[in-house]
């Protein structure tokens, strides 16, 4: 290629983006001079044929500026053609809308948005929409599905079909990326060495392909797993291999591998520098309007607050994450936060409150989140432990880590092993203490910042038989 040839190369998506602005330009001013309808009709076609193109590229970047944008689009110029629309440019307008409310975090029209683009693409024999729309659906329920009998079977049905549809149409790039979705049921049981497992070979299908935005999204996917996991060289590898792929080929760093970058920092101990990481990505979240990662953001440096003890400054990120949760409609992170909430109503006093907030969330979880049942448990310790209520408790510490010890959530079990073994040796239970701390130990060495000064602190006190400071 000529450098000339390389330059447009480059520049493609700038081109269709500045034509797709002035034909959007020529559509809206012809309608607002009602010009002959001949002209409007032409200018609503060119206008729509543009934005469709750059809502599926939107799409496939997960951009919801540039979705939102041309889903308006779309349907201004849809309602302008009217009878002369294609059954073809309906399917494709209402899918682009069914994401456009997908990644603007209203699950509740998501899902029948998405329903209704299943049945206009089914109807306009466009299977291609008709598998996004699937995949779509399948999206809404990870998130905001109660994950009952009903939910779980749709969960299967929608991603099932997906799949069938991209292979059928010989997309495997597709097909790859439905297949990310379907770890997500791995993530849930804390089954991680088998979604580490099905996600490599995922990758290794991508790399087949030659396909890097999915590989990319595959090993930003599981970062986090291998974090969690207690495999920190292996998350590393993962996150070299988002990032890389992202900054050669002009990728948009996806959700999963920001998420997970601060998440590291805790992996390793250094809580404070996970809270600055977590604080400058919410940041980032609010300008991108991305509500997901807002709550994720939130809930996450609230979280690491509670662990310093920060009480007053975790209360109002919790709050507010929950808020969006409930008007979002989203179930990922709402038990956590209010059984947190429960903690820090306890932590401040207020143990009726706390008490209904730990029922709410033992209400609010979902069986098939292994880790949300264990974290309620453990929030209901903490609870316990803030009105002196030792055996109580004790008690509930017991039955969230024995409940983690069915899950590969390695990491976070043994933060929750260090919380307690703190309590026991509060409360003179050394050899209880010892014991848990030779489960934990393998996953707390060689950790930093305030995690590794609280293991040493639980050594020294071990040795010398005497509680921590």
């Amino acid at each position: 290629a000529t450098e000339l040839e390389r330059a447009v190369g480059d520049r493609r998506d700038e081109f269709a983006e500045v034509l797709a602005h002035h034909a959007e330009r020529a559509f809206a001013l012809s309608a607002e001079v009602r010009a002959q309808p001949d002209v409007l009709m032409d200018r609503a076609r060119r206008a729509l044929d543009r934005a469709l193109a750059l809502g599926d590229r939107a799409l496939r970047r997960e951009d919801l500026g540039l979705l939102a944008s041309n889903a308006a689009v779309s349907a201004a110029a849809l309602a302008a053609l009217g009878e002369r629309a294609t059954p073809e440019d309906r399917a494709r307008t209402a899918l682009l809308e069914a994401e456009r409310l997908r990644l603007s975090g209203d699950f509740g029209a998501a899902l029948p948005a998405f329903g209704r683009a299943i049945e206009l693409a089914d109807a306009a024999g466009r299977a291609d929409v008709a598998a996004w729309a699937h995949l779509g659906s399948a999206r809404v329920f990870v998130l905001a599905g109660d994950f009952d009998e009903t939910p779980i079977t749709e969960f299967d049905g929608h991603l099932s079909e997906a799949a069938r549809l991209f292979t059928a149409g010989g997309d495997g790039g597709a097909a790859v990326e439905t297949g990310i979705v379907d770890l997500e049921r791995y993530w849930a049981s804390g089954e991680l060495s088998v979604m580490l497992e099905r996600g490599a070979a995922l990758l290794g299908r991508a790399r087949s392909l030659g396909d890097r935005p999915r590989e990319m999204l595959l090993a930003a996917r599981l970062v986090g797993a291998a974090g969690v996991s207690g495999q920190r060289e292996l998350a590393d590898e993962y996150l070299g291999i988002a990032d890389g792929i992202a900054a050669s080929d002009g990728l948009r760093v996806p959700f999963w591998v920001r998420a997970a970058r601060c998440q590291l920092h805790a992996v390793r101990g250094d809580t404070e520098a996970a809270i600055a990481c977590q604080v400058r990505l919410h940041a980032e979240a609010v300008a991108e309007h991305d509500p997901v990662l807002e709550i994720a953001t939130l809930r996450n440096a609230a979280e690491n607050l509670l662990e310093l003890g920060r009480i007053a400054d975790a209360q109002p990120l919790l709050e507010q994450g929950l808020a969006l949760s409930v008007r979002m409609g989203e179930l990922w992170n709402r038990t956590e936060l209010t059984a947190d909430l429960g903690v820090v109503a306890a932590e401040l006093g207020d143990h009726d409150r706390a008490q209904r907030l730990i029922a709410e969330a033992r209400e609010l979880q979902r069986a098939t989140d292994r880790f949300a049942v264990a974290f309620v448990c453990y929030s209901a310790g903490r609870v316990h432990q803030a009105v002196a209520l030792v055996p109580e408790a004790y008690a509930q510490y017991r039955m969230a880590l024995d409940l983690m010890s069915r899950t590969e959530y390695h990491v976070p079990k043994s933060w929750m092993q260090l919380r307690t073994i703190e309590f026991l040796l509060r409360n003179e239970r050394l050899d209880e203490a010892r014991r848990e701390f030779e489960l934990a130990e393998p996953f707390l060495d060689g950790t930093i910042g305030d995690v590794g000064r609280r293991v040493a602190a639980i050594r020294g006190a071990l040795a010398s038989s005497r509680t921590p400071g």
